[in-house]
């Protein structure tokens, strides 16, 4: 596979780290990873990790089934409120197995001109730049959001694959299967060529309104790919920023491009610990109830045996 290395500019390379704010960063939270048929997910923009403070408003929902069929979710199955936008849209016909669900691209643009030795920024694209104005910056992002929804019960849920267009997580682990002191494999990819070298950063938040939540940093390596040792369970947020660069032109802005991936880890299960403290119990009864009956029974026979006497 050939690897594609321009020119980025990168999230920091942040050790794991109290971090009281993300800046309105966007994040796409599921209502569950495992359903029947109903997808549901939950877009904002935020100051604190998976607690809303802006709409991310409906800039396009969509599903990718797992053989690799992609829809547009209707607009009629999406709510903007104040904090939160809110998408519930039940399958008609689901396939069992893990569906990607994306909200975006979210597009924006931002310019800036030097007049009369000031410098002005707008993000309205259709102000326009005053005569004898230097234009310093013209830019355009696009930020889209990924999660994945496993429907159904299949033994072996299979992920969609890559589009193989824009800026893309491409899970190597499944993102619904990720259990504590397992790690999370994926590769980066842009337009489908491996992102070399290219920092990824890792978000969790244990969601306790606090606000608190911390950020760590993994690598890309030269096929693109990146893993994650998975610490502690709970929810966390993937994210990474890749640019295009180039000279600046009025007709043409420099096109950025920022993606997350919002997945779930869970606690090793508890059943076989459960079973084991059961069984001791129960031998544990065993024993006592062994005990009492063989006390019963001593009782008994030295009754028989004053009586003789």
């Amino acid at each position: 596979m050939q690897r594609f290395k321009p020119k980025t500019f990168l999230l920091p390379a942040l050790a794991a780290f109290c971090m009281p704010a993300l800046a309105h960063s966007p994040y796409l939270l599921p209502g569950n990873v495992k359903t029947r048929s109903v997808l549901s997910v939950e877009a904002a923009l935020t100051d604190n990790l998976f607690l809303p403070d802006m709409a991310y408003g409906n800039h396009g929902f969509s599903f990718t089934t797992p053989s690799g069929k992609t829809e547009k979710i209707p607009d009629e199955a999406v709510f903007t409120l104040p904090t939160r936008t809110i998408m519930e849209y039940k399958l008609t016909d689901p396939e069992a197995g893990t569906y990607r669900v994306t909200a975006g691209p979210r597009i924006s643009q931002s310019r800036s001109w030097e007049i009369n030795g000031e410098t002005k920024r707008s993000r309205d694209p259709n102000e326009a730049i005053p005569e004898g104005a230097v234009l310093k910056s013209n830019s355009e992002s696009h930020a889209s959001l990924d999660v994945y929804i496993t429907v159904g019960k299949a033994e072996t849920p299979s992920i969609p694959k890559a589009s193989g267009q824009g800026l893309e997580f491409v899970p190597i682990t499944h993102p619904n299967q990720l259990t504590v002191a397992g790690v999370f494999e994926f590769v980066v990819q842009f337009n489908g060529k491996p992102l070399a070298g290219h920092d990824v950063s890792i978000s969790y938040s244990n969601r306790d309104y606090s606000g608190k939540s911390s950020r760590a940093s993994v690598k890309t390596d030269a096929s693109g790919k990146a893993r994650y040792k998975l610490d502690k369970p709970g929810l966390y947020m993937a994210s990474v920023r890749f640019s295009e660069e180039g000279a600046v032109s009025a007709d043409k802005p420099n096109l950025s491009y920022s993606k997350t991936l919002t997945f779930n880890v869970t606690a090793p299960s508890e059943s076989a610990k459960g079973e084991g403290r059961a069984e001791g119990q129960g031998r544990g009864q065993g024993g006592r109830e062994g005990g009492q009956r063989g006390e019963r029974g001593e009782g008994r026979g030295e009754g028989r045996m004053q009586r003789q006497q």
